[in-house]
């Protein structure tokens, strides 16, 4: 079937209820048939609304396309439909009184209603219906005219039309009492200016005051009767401009300023806003008629508003912000010279929104377009706000905070936008700035969690702000720790310590070191820890930092090391004191064997020589062979007799312990000098009286000992020895120049040289001992013992 077959099946023959079928003949249905097709094809073509109801029910069973297109709907939401419920009649009552008006007359022509479309809209409409029989039923057959726009046109026609009658009327009513006042009198018309509520006055040709209102008396300040006076006489300080204006006033010319400045004679300053108007009588001119208006509050308010708007003007400049303003009607785009200067563009380079766009970074210029897209979308927010990037043409990037601002021609759904203003500020140092905050915090965070020790910050409260990452595995593996304080994490004897530890830095504001005990898997541990306030730009601590290291075992090791360093140190005091008791005793039998030798041995030796020499002296009494021998065997003898004197002196010098140390060491070196003839000379200055025994033994027996290892082993020429007191003590010096030794070697000598024996008699005494050497560059032997006395 063919959509025009179609739609001549689903078309029922209607007519009205007045006439009655007529089917006498074919002839006369084949002519009906045709009528009907003409008037179904009409029907669905026609460009007005049409519409069959059902009369009583008002369920629509057939509408055209025009119907469809002016009310909105579909034609499956009609067909079926009551008009009542798809809500078309804005009063029900309508379609009653028009159902009855149908019953009465049969049909209705031109009648204007008001319908209601799909969206709500109320329009209007001319409508002529008529009752038709629809499968046996009586309907409505309506076609309606919209006309809406006609009524809107007529309605303001008419508005405008009696707008202007009315005027006409109240200007030609002006007109008539203007006429008529005039025409009354002179009188009149001069009462008509003195009441008028603005400035008015009129003069004559020499500038006489004919009439004025009272507005003009109070803004020129006026007092008194002034008709006939001179308006130059009366305002004397009268500018020569406005006396110009005049002239040419009473010439013929019409005359207007705005905003006119004068300034009185008191120095205050009067805007106006005057009107110039001759007058004429007859066909001459009579005078001019002067109407002003004290406008110095407004232009003063102006020039505020003037003011603020340079101030803010100078606040956006000051403040660096750039301007962008786009007029979506005109096309028309506004750079401010601080945005050209921000985005490198030249105060001559056209403005345009193409062009700012390619000013946008390429990486980041689809999503500042997409940003500008939905503020421009009615359904959207109307600001946004975004950081991007600039490609300037300099081949420069630098980073811009923009925020701009839609402004929309209407509300609803269907608003256009209209205007976009946007505000920019260079944010490159910012950004660079928070780059390199991101790269010293990605530094720091590389740097903690690789530190080999643990770190935290906390903050005023003592609350955990930060651990890093060996802290958190090894320490706090397993427990929440953030915000938390020291009592929620450890035990209170270990979170009471570290809460002590924490205030007095917060108190001194200077760092603390300390060891502090920590429970790492249930075993307490031992830490070097410092801690240290973080102050802010007042420096004021606001939070507190601490690093530690881990140092168990090196304590424990400590502890060993104390406990080998006591023993070692008890070991030490025993070696000391037995080495005291050894000097001691070899001292002691030092001076036994001494004594010995001296008394005994020495004595013997010295009888043995007096018997030798007593037999030298009676040869007679001596075998011939042997009395030969006796001369040579005395000389031995007597040096074999010096020898043991010598060797008994060396190992206790009785001098040392009867007259003191100066005639000992005098005396030595005499007989060191004298035996080896080697040159020593002797300094000896403020030695004081009474040097104990035991210190004057030890400086003597260094003296002996340095004398004799220059004679054994330095090849010396020269040797110096010093002796020189003072009230704390005695010092002593032994200088020669000979081979000299690598004073780094010096343990390799030290044995050889008996410097182990000086050094321990020294610390037997309290004293120091040192000795400096270099080779071919001789050697220094220094001692020194405290000794207190009175200075010879």
């Amino acid at each position: 079937m063919t959509p025009k077959a179609a739609k001549k099946e689903r078309w029922v023959r209607a007519r009205p209820l007045s006439q009655a079928p007529h089917a006498e003949d074919w002839q006369g249905k084949a002519v009906e048939s045709a009528r009907d097709d003409f008037f179904a094809e009409a029907f669905r073509l026609s460009p007005h609304p049409i519409g069959i109801t059902e009369l009583e029910t008002g369920v629509c069973l057939e509408i055209n396309d025009a119907c469809l297109a002016t009310f909105g709907f579909r034609r499956d939401e009609v067909i079926g439909t009551t008009t009542l419920m798809l809500e078309i009649w804005p009063d029900p009552h309508d379609r009653a009184r028009l159902t009855d008006r149908l019953k009465s007359e049969g049909s209705v022509r031109n009648l204007e209603v008001s319908m209601r479309m799909k969206n709500g809209e109320l329009r209007q409409f001319l409508i002529s219906t008529d009752l038709i029989t629809l499968r046996g039923k009586p309907c409505l057959l309506t076609i309606g005219n919209d006309i809406t726009e006609r009524k809107r046109v007529e309605e303001t026609f008419r508005r405008t039309h009696e707008e202007l009658e009315q005027r006409v009327r109240d200007r030609t009513a002006d007109l008539e009492r203007t006429n008529a006042a005039m025409r009354d009198s002179e009188e009149r018309f001069r009462l008509f200016i003195e009441h008028a509520p603005a400035a008015i006055a009129m003069f004559d040709r020499d500038m006489r005051y004919l009439a004025a209102s009272r507005r003009w008396m109070e803004d020129y300040r006026l007092t008194g009767d002034i008709l006939g006076r001179s308006h130059y006489d009366v305002v004397p300080e009268m500018p020569a401009r406005w006396r110009e204006v005049h002239r040419r006033g009473l010439a013929g010319e019409i005359l207007s300023a705005d905003e006119d400045r004068f300034v009185r004679t008191d120095g205050s300053v009067q805007w106006v806003t005057w009107h110039v108007r001759p007058w004429y009588s007859g066909e001459e001119i009579g005078g001019i008629v002067i109407a002003t208006e004290d406008v110095t509050e407004r232009v003063e308010a102006k020039n505020v508003l003037h003011e603020r708007e340079e101030r803010s003007d100078q606040v956006i400049r000051l403040a660096n912000f750039g301007i962008f303003d786009h007029d979506h009607r005109t096309g028309k785009v506004y750079w401010s010279p601080v945005m050209r200067e921000i985005y490198g563009v030249g105060p001559d380079d056209p403005a345009s929104l193409e062009g700012y766009i390619q000013l946008i970074h390429p990486e980041d210029r689809e999503m500042v377009v997409m940003a500008m897209k939905q503020s421009s979308d009615p359904a959207s927010d109307d600001l946004y706000s975004v950081e991007h990037r600039l490609s300037r043409p300099d081949g420069s990037v630098r980073w811009v905070s923009f925020r701009s601002w839609t402004l929309f021609d209407n509300d609803g759904p269907e608003r256009r936008p209209t205007r976009t203003l946007g505000a920019m500020l260079d944010i490159t140092k910012r950004k660079q700035a928070e780059e390199a905050l991101k790269i010293s915090e990605r530094r720091f965070a590389s740097f903690m969690d690789n530190l080999p020790g643990f770190a935290w910050i906390k903050d005023a409260q003592g609350r955990y702000l930060y651990v890093n990452r060996l802290f958190q595995e090894s320490v706090l593996k397993g427990l929440e720790w953030k915000e938390k304080t020291a009592h929620e994490l450890w035990p209170v004897e270990i979170a009471e310590l570290y809460e002590l530890t924490d205030k007095k830095v917060r108190e001194s504001r200077a760092p603390l070191h300390t060891v502090a005990p920590f429970v790492q898997n249930g075993e307490i541990r031992h830490a070097l820890v410092s801690k240290f306030p973080i102050v802010d730009h007042k420096g004021a601590p606001v939070l507190l930092g601490g690093v530690a290291v881990d140092i168990t075992e090196r304590k424990q090791a400590e502890e060993a090391l104390h406990r080998n360093q006591l023993e070692l140190h008890q070991q030490q005091v025993q070696l000391e004191e037995l080495t005291s008791k050894l000097l001691a005793a070899q001292e002691h039998e030092r001076q036994r064997i001494a004594r010995d030798l001296h008394d005994d041995v020495s004595q013997r030796l010295a009888a043995l020589v007096l018997e030798v020499a007593s037999l030298e002296h009676h040869p007679s009494t001596v075998p011939g062979d042997l009395a030969r021998v006796l001369g040579p065997l005395r000389e031995q003898l007597e040096h074999l007799s010096d020898d043991v004197h010598t060797l008994a002196y060396r190992l206790h010098p009785s001098l040392l312990e009867h007259a003191g140390l100066r005639p000992a060491v005098e005396d030595h070196v005499h007989q060191v000098s004298r035996r080896t003839g080697l040159p020593i000379h002797l300094k000896i200055l403020d030695i004081p009286n009474g040097v104990p025994l035991d210190q004057a033994t030890c400086l003597f027996r260094v003296m002996q000992e340095s004398v004799q290892n220059v004679v054994k082993h330095a090849q010396a020429t020269t040797v110096t020895v010093q002796l020189r007191g003072s009230s704390k003590g005695v010092g002593l010096s032994i200088i020669d120049n000979g081979k000299g030794f690598d004073s780094q070697d010096l343990r390799t000598h030290q044995q050889g040289l008996g410097l182990s024996s000086m050094e321990e008699r020294l610390r037997q005494v309290h004293g120091f001992f040192r000795i400096q050497s270099q080779p071919a560059h001789g050697t220094k032997v220094c001692a020194w013992v405290p000794c207190e006395g009175e200075v010879v």
